[in-house]
């Protein structure tokens, strides 16, 4: 169901660490937000029928954005420390934004097993995971239509989660998506869910070390603004005015083809 993968990655996003580089270069930032553009866009087609591989060499490196959110008494998101301890009943949502359009993919392995692939999903805009450059994205979204999965509520259920979140220009090779995935998940796979071989997963797995720069900065106990709530809604591109995300990770080639972010995580 939509409503189990939004909360199954929300909980491995809970326990990111925010603050992994306090000295990184600000120009990490800078070439991130160079990028987006001076209005608002128009919003971004939800799928691109045929992908077309792009030229690596004329595009800039790889960057993604991202900021955790935590509803506050009001019931408002504000940019929470993922590094701190949540307790039971506390609710989040992440919010996500890359610099280029290209493919986004989520794996999910808890307490040493072997990964699945949580995003896409058959169930999910068809297998779609084209993803706009600068358009945010909420997970899980403020627009569900029932109020109880627009947040992810923590449990007092203890875990070690990896996760890895994987930015391609183009399509990866041997990992399926749209009309292959929902005809994996309507052969019978289990759970709709697609898990990788270890020989496909090490491919996967190996640029994750890949040089890159990241920048974090503290702006914990800021409210979702007017702007990027309009964004998030429409699917409009962020304007340069815009809040920065909390954290960017850029590829130091702008030839990279790949940017994983792989972490860690503990649910207390």
């Amino acid at each position: 169901m939509k409503t189990k993968l939004l909360l199954l990655l929300l909980a491995c996003l809970s326990g990111w660490t925010l603050a992994q580089h306090p000295d990184a270069n600000s120009d990490v930032r800078k070439a991130f937000l160079i990028t987006r553009p001076k209005a608002a866009t128009k919003p971004a087609p939800k799928t691109r029928a045929k992908p077309r591989r792009l030229n690596t060499a004329d595009n800039a490196p790889l960057g993604l954005g991202y900021t955790l959110y935590q509803r506050d008494r009001n019931g408002d998101p504000v940019r929470v420390d993922a590094a701190q301890e949540f307790h039971a009943g506390d609710a989040v949502r992440l919010l996500l934004e890359f610099n280029v359009e290209g493919y986004l993919y989520v794996f999910h392995a808890e307490n040493g097993n072997a990964p699945t692939m949580i995003f896409p999903d058959a169930r999910l805009n068809g297998g779609d995971n084209w993803i706009a450059a600068h358009v945010p994205y909420e997970v899980p979204s403020s627009r569900e239509a029932d109020p109880r999965f627009r947040w992810f509520y923590f449990d007092d259920k203890a875990a070690t989660e990896r996760l890895s979140i994987i930015v391609t220009r183009n399509p990866l090779p041997n990992v399926p998506t749209g009309k292959v995935l929902v005809a994996n998940c309507s052969s019978g796979s289990p759970g709709c869910a697609w898990r990788p071989t270890e020989a496909v997963w090490n491919r996967l797995a190996a640029p994750a070390e890949m040089l890159a720069s990241v920048n974090a900065r503290e702006t914990f106990g800021q409210i979702l603004t007017t702007v990027e709530r309009d964004a998030v809604t429409r699917g409009l591109g962020l304007p340069s005015g815009a809040p920065a995300p909390a954290v960017v990770k850029m590829s130091r080639s702008p030839k990279a083809e790949m940017l994983t972010v792989t972490m860690d995580l503990v649910h207390k």
